[in-house]
């Protein structure tokens, strides 16, 4: 997981009377959207009726200038969604919630202009509202049927500096669109999950990190989806002093290991990590009966260039790679990664008949931050900096 700092922007200041509509939540947005269009639509990952449909984005600009305010708004307009109805829905109240915002400045402006006229010695600065967007993944396959566009928004209303906030707007691809939430992506204790690994990530970075009253997301934290990982995003002064600005957390999307991802049988699948290539016959990769895909801890994570050590007394095992440490017990589900509050998967690593430690296969991803993707006989999985093995069918 890896944070990224953005510089803030020449005029830099508090919301103001602003405050309450450039905060809009962007994932209500998405969600009422899946309501409206389709009632029975549940807000989740895109595991039904993904389609592969090519969606583009185009701009409507809205440019208006004043004595009072300024407004140069980017409006994305999105076609090629499999759901049109939600599609149509979705751009409706993208451009509405603009259009708003623009219109809940100019009375504010008008007032602040007319009372500086009374103010001696007062000069005033116009309002400004400028809006633009990206969209950072694109609803197809190599997207996993995720449609993501974040939005940034500037506003100044008078004082040192405006401010920069950033949402997103993230839903599936598919013939009955719904909202993707990050409950949908990291399961029910998602709030635990992702406040670990920041929690993790600043004490990591402590020295540069610029974060000193981080404890938890919000139920309606803002994030998107760029490059198969979630990008959670705190807005200038969220968490940590205004001039560190805004903060962002990456996060790799955890594989479903239910059945979206591989089918019930595991028996057959051989394992690449890194370039070590484990055949199926020695990988025994299965499905618990729970519906979890569970994989050996020692022969995949030393393929992967972690060192190991087991603790008999404890039943524990303990991984090493640099300054990367992390801890796993017999019977337990608790992943202690750094010496921070141990994180849950939702199964306990366990001992087969053979003697061998089974994980979760979602530990790689989830803790040690690995790509998982499944071939038609094999399970893939890589680091970025994947240490060099050997064939081991040799």
């Amino acid at each position: 997981m890896t944070t990224k700092r953005f510089p803030l922007p020449l005029r830099l200041a508090a919301l103001g009377i602003a405050g309450s509509l450039i905060l809009t939540g962007a994932s209500a947005f998405a969600a009422d959207a899946a309501s409206s269009s389709n009632p029975a639509a549940e807000t989740g990952a895109p595991s039904s009726q993904p389609v592969q449909s090519k969606i583009t984005v185009t701009t409507k600009t809205v440019e208006q200038s004043t004595e009072t305010y300024t407004a140069k708004l980017k409006i994305p307009v999105i076609s090629g969604m499999a759901d049109t109805v939600y599609q149509k829905e979705l751009n409706s109240k993208i451009y509405n919630t603009a259009m708003n915002d623009l219109e809940a400045m100019k009375q504010p402006a008008q007032v602040d202009y007319n009372s500086s006229k009374e103010i001696e010695d007062y000069t005033f600065h116009p309002y400004e509202l400028v809006m633009d967007y990206e969209m950072t993944a694109g609803g197809g396959t190599a997207d996993n049927y995720i449609f993501s566009l974040v939005q940034t928004r500037y506003i100044y209303t008078g004082g040192a500096h405006g401010m920069t906030v950033k949402n997103g707007f993230n839903v599936t691809n598919s013939k009955t669109a719904a909202a993707v939430t990050l409950k949908s992506l990291f399961g029910s204790d998602y709030k635990s999950i992702i406040n670990k690994k920041i929690a993790a990530d600043i004490a990591k970075n402590s020295d540069q990190s610029g974060v000193d009253s981080f404890t938890t997301i919000a139920d309606d934290q803002p994030f998107y989806v760029k490059n198969g990982a979630v990008q959670i995003v705190f807005q200038p002064g969220e968490i940590g002093p205004y001039a560190a600005g805004m903060l962002e957390f990456t996060l790799p999307i955890p594989q479903k290991d239910d059945g979206d991802s591989a089918d019930g049988d595991l028996s057959g699948m051989a394992v690449k990590a890194g370039s070590t290539t484990i055949p199926a016959s020695q990988a025994g990769l299965y499905m618990s009966k729970d519906g979890v895909a569970m994989a050996p801890l020692r022969l995949i994570a030393s393929a992967l260039g972690y060192t190991l050590k087991w603790d008999q007394p404890t039943s524990s095992a303990e991984l090493t790679k640099g300054n990367q440490w992390t801890s796993v017990t017999k019977n337990k589900d608790y992943y202690t990664v750094n010496k921070m509050a141990p994180i849950t998967l939702g199964t306990a690593p366990i001992i087969d008949k053979t003697g061998k430690m089974y994980v979760p296969l979602s530990f790689f991803n989830v803790i040690l931050n690995a790509k998982i993707s499944y071939g038609t006989d094999s399970v893939t999985i890589t680091l970025d900096d994947a240490a060099s093995g050997t064939d081991m069918a040799k």
